[in-house]
């Protein structure tokens, strides 16, 4: 009988998992607030569904909220459907955090007085 047999000691590639995360890179939370705003929401769709080979479905199909194209109209209304898009709609409805908001002042309410401590 022989020595059970060692593991390889090959490098790991750690630059892979990297490769994965930026290619399927989908926009920010305040980046699709502000698509979906009335006022940007006709001009941000008319941009993204412009007629393109490389996306899914020629690019007609695309979800603003989530920021996903899909290859036909079917494929969309079942992700319409799905939870996932229902909690990120329900996510953007709260305006998101800026940094503008940091520049705010804070109301800490009514200030108390030494009378109204000591009751």
């Amino acid at each position: 009988m022989g020595k059970p047999q060692a593991k390889s000691r090959k490098p790991h590639k750690k630059g892979k998992m990297k490769t994965f995360k930026t290619k399927r890179r989908t926009l920010d939370a305040d980046q699709r607030w502000t698509h979906i705003q009335p006022e940007n929401k006709t001009k941000s769709l008319a941009e993204k569904t412009e007629f393109d080979e490389d996306k899914p479905g020629l690019g007609q199909f695309y979800c603003l909220s989530c920021d996903r194209y899909f290859t036909d109209s079917l494929t969309l209304d079942q992700h319409n459907s799905t939870k996932s898009h229902k909690r990120l709609l329900k996510q953007l409805d709260v305006k998101p955090w800026t940094p503008e908001d940091s520049n705010l002042p804070i109301d800490n309410g009514p200030k108390l007085t030494k009378s109204d401590s000591m009751d």
